[in-house]
C-alpha cells in the first residue's frame, strides 16, 4: 500500500500491466525502463482520493543482471540531473524546479528521491504541482516510484516524505522476493 500525503489520504489502484506503459509517469522519465535495458517491466497506477489528477505510479523492472541494473540507475540519475531542462510538462506554463537527489536508506540499500515542481495549477494560481520521483534497486531489479499532487506546500520531516516511505516499502518487497 502506498503511503498518502496525509493521514486521510487514500490511493486507489486504477491499473496494472505486465508491460511498459505508453504514458510515462512523472516529469523526469525520458523512456520506459525496458528501453534502457530491462527485460521485463510491470506498472501499477493509482489515483488520489481527492482528484483524478493526483496520481501515483510504481514501475518495477527486472534487468539481465545487476550490472545492467546499476547502469540503468546511472541513466535515471542523469535524467534527474537534466530534468529541469527536459521535463515532460507544458513549459509554456512555467519553469520546472527539481531538488537535489536525497539518499533514502532501505533494506535493499540506498534508494534515491527528489521533488520536481511546476505550475501554476489551473484554477488555483497559488498552488503548484509537486511531483516526487525516485527509485530503489536490489540486484537485478529496480522499482521506480512517482507521486503527484497539487498544493501550496510540501512540508515533511527529513526522511518522512510519502515517496521516501514508499521507497522503503518497495525495498522490503524487493528483498522478500529474492
Amino acid at each position: 500500500m502506498l503511503p498518502g500525503f496525509n493521514a486521510e489520504w487514500v490511493w486507489r489502484q486504477v491499473s496494472s500491466t505486465p508491460r511498459p506503459s505508453q504514458n510515462l509517469p512523472g516529469v523526469c522519465m525520458r523512456s520506459s525502463l525496458t528501453a534502457i535495458g530491462a527485460v521485463s517491466e510491470y506498472q501499477a497506477t493509482f489515483t488520489g482520493s481527492r482528484s483524478r489528477e493526483e496520481m501515483a505510479a510504481q514501475l518495477t523492472a527486472v534487468f539481465p543482471d545487476p550490472v545492467t541494473a546499476a547502469t540503468a540507475s546511472d541513466v535515471l540519475m542523469t535524467w534527474q540531473k537534466d530534468c529541469a531542462t527536459y521535463a515532460r510538462v507544458d513549459l509554456n506554463k512555467t519553469r520546472v524546479t527539481v531538488s537535489e537527489p536525497v539518499d533514502v536508506p532501505t533494506d535493499a540499500g540506498a534508494g534515491v528521491a527528489w521533488l520536481a515542481t511546476y505550475g501554476p495549477v489551473v484554477g488555483d494560481p497559488h498552488a503548484v504541482w509537486f511531483v516526487a520521483e525516485g527509485f530503489v534497486r536490489d540486484g537485478d531489479t529496480l522499482t521506480y516510484l512517482v507521486m503527484q499532487n497539487a498544493g501550496q506546500d510540501y512540508n515533511y520531516e527529513p526522511g518522512q516524505t510519502p515517496l521516501e516511505l514508499a521507497l522503503r516499502v518497495a525495498a522490503e518487497r524487493l528483498v522478500k522476493s529474492r
